[in-house]
């Protein structure tokens, strides 16, 4: 994402120079911000190719890239990958909430995400999950994917960090203390938050 805002500023700054930039703010923007239409923390983070004439001050401008670009694109992906079903970007986003709730985050924050006013709207995706058989996983099962235990129960070698990490998750989700884990084997405990 760096590398693109760099190229974008960059397009932004060359089309300055030409006495082409900016891009058109709404009316009372426009009035509180008489320069914002050509300052860079107003620009498209995903801008179309070429500068179009604006149809009502006549004015050259970079407007954002037009939906239809971004679905031509997803089908050609669709395509060379071999996917044989019909979606579009929308579907993006369903499967985005659908994998947050799979992974267990909590509704409430998938909701607020998502941008829907009714938690109904939200819980349709819970549906799905269960549909899918991504419901819940075991603390246990998790506990043995992360300490990297083989199914007969021998241990590999841990990796501290993920495991301090998955000690805290299910610390947070018991609302208790997390327990820090000591290179000695003890324990202190943390603060809750």
């Amino acid at each position: 994402m760096k590398q693109h805002l760099l190229k974008v500023r960059t397009a932004h700054e060359n089309a300055m120079e030409k006495g082409r930039g900016g891009v058109e703010l709404p009316y009372s923007l426009a009035r509180k911000y008489p320069q914002g239409s050509t300052d860079w923390d107003w620009q498209y983070i995903f801008p179309a190719h070429q500068p179009s004439r604006d149809p009502e001050t006549g004015a050259i401008r970079r407007h954002h890239i037009d939906n239809s670009t971004m679905q031509k694109a997803f089908g050609q992906a669709l395509r060379k990958t071999g996917v044989a079903r019909n979606c579009g970007c929308h579907m993006l986003r369903h499967s985005f909430a659908t994998h947050l709730l799979a992974a267990g985050v909590d509704v409430r924050t998938v909701q607020k995400l998502m941008g829907h006013k009714k938690l109904e709207t939200t819980e349709i995706y819970l549906h799905i999950t269960e549909l899918n058989g991504h419901g819940i996983t075991s603390p246990i099962d998790r506990l043995n994917s992360e300490l990297n235990v083989d199914s007969d129960g021998s241990k590999r070698q841990v990796n501290t960090n993920s495991h301090q990490r998955l000690v805290d998750q299910l610390s947070r989700a018991n609302h208790r203390p997390s327990i820090r884990t000591g290179d000695a084997g003890s324990t202190d405990k943390k603060n809750a938050s």
